[in-house]
């Protein structure tokens, strides 16, 4: 910067590489011989991390009981003694180390918009199971940032030496289905900031494995029984397997709490339809025996009047043709009675003209 301006000279790329390393320096990064969950957000990771925290707090308080944190010692030693004051010293850093091992622990995942959770417990799968199987039933919204929970049981390098043998390991999820049904499967896979793996080459060493492993199965690419999950970030790779994985829209929480807010507000749609179809039958039959009284008073009206709005129509045209020969036979009778006798004080000239018409016939 100029000496006039009074401000001290421009920082170095250096100095804002060391502060950003400062500031990750407390979070740890996903490694291999985690697990836990991956969880996916919309842009804000802090309040996804918030409300993950909540949930799974919730829901381990429930099965497995309230978390028990240990904390240090409160004895005072004397100062003097040297060998006291040490132990001192290493109690205080295990219940520190022992602070930082908590049950849910979020750690950075290498991704954009992808939260990893690790955790304590023993099976992820099932306690992601029971979340999702919860939000079903209940029919409610639970969450705003989270958006799909992806167990993890299992984590290994991202090449498929290392794959094929964390699914040889990988604990198998119980049905409830009859045995003598044949069961189904499915490979969900997904890589992110990694382009050493191919799709087509792991899914189809998975699928391999899986068979060889739990016998024989068949593909079901839409609502399969069981789902093996690959996920791929870097160079670890996530995986798990799971029941009912489609079933549940993926683990995807919102879709989930969608769908039933869906469903509730075409029952009610079609409920208010129903109710409002029976009230308009209601006011249309109403409607009909008021215009049919108001048809019965003006027919009584117009036959008391002599109208014939209300005569039918072949009644009316018989009326018109019987109006017309009585005109005729009132015609014939009128010149038959001045043929045979001439009504009197008739002018002259009618009455010879009479008088030739008789002479003539």
């Amino acid at each position: 910067m100029s000496e006039g301006g009074g401000k001290g000279k421009k920082r170095s790329k250096q100095f804002y590489r060391k502060s950003a390393a400062k500031k990750k320096k407390g979070l740890e990064s996903l490694e291999v011989g985690m697990k836990g969950f991956l969880i996916t957000c919309n842009k804000d990771e802090k309040s996804c991390v918030r409300e993950a925290y909540n949930i799974f707090n919730e829901y381990a308080d429930r099965i497995y009981g309230p978390e028990h944190m240990s904390e240090s010692s409160s004895d005072e030693d004397d100062p003097d003694d040297i060998d006291a004051a040490l132990k001192k010293e290493t109690k205080k850093l295990k219940a520190q180390d022992a602070k930082k091992d908590r049950r849910f622990q979020s750690v950075r995942s290498g991704a954009n918009n992808v939260v990893f959770i690790k955790s304590q417990i023993h099976s992820p799968s099932e306690f992601a199971q029971r979340i999702v199987s919860d939000v079903a039933e209940s029919k409610k919204k639970v969450v705003r940032h989270v958006q799909r929970i992806i167990p993890v049981d299992g984590t290994c390098k991202a090449n498929i030496e290392q794959i094929k043998n964390l699914c040889s390991v990988l604990p198998k999820p119980v049905l409830h289905h009859a045995e003598s049904r044949t069961k189904t499967y499915a490979v969900d896979f997904k890589a992110r900031c990694n382009n050493s793996l191919k799709k087509t080459e792991v899914v189809d060493m998975l699928a391999r494995e899986f068979i060889v492993r739990f016998g024989y199965h068949v593909v079901d690419l839409k609502y399969p029984d069981y789902t093996i999950i690959c996920q791929v970030i870097k160079n670890v790779c996530c995986m798990s397997i799971v029941k009912d994985f489609y079933d549940l829209h993926r683990y995807n929480l919102h879709l989930i709490s969608w769908e039933n807010t869906s469903t509730e507000n075409e029952t009610a749609v079609g409920e208010d339809s129903a109710k409002r179809g029976h009230m308009n039958d209601s006011e249309q039959g109403e409607s009909n025996n008021s215009n049919q009284e108001i048809g019965q008073g003006e027919g009584a009206t117009g036959q008391g009047e002599g109208a014939t709005g209300s005569v039918p129509h072949d009644q009316e045209y018989k009326d018109i043709d019987q109006v017309e020969e009585d005109k005729e036979q009132k015609k014939k009778s009128n010149e038959n009675l001045f043929k045979e006798d001439p009504p009197p004080n008739l002018p002259i000239w009618i009455s010879d003209m009479l008088e030739a018409d008789r002479e003539s016939s």
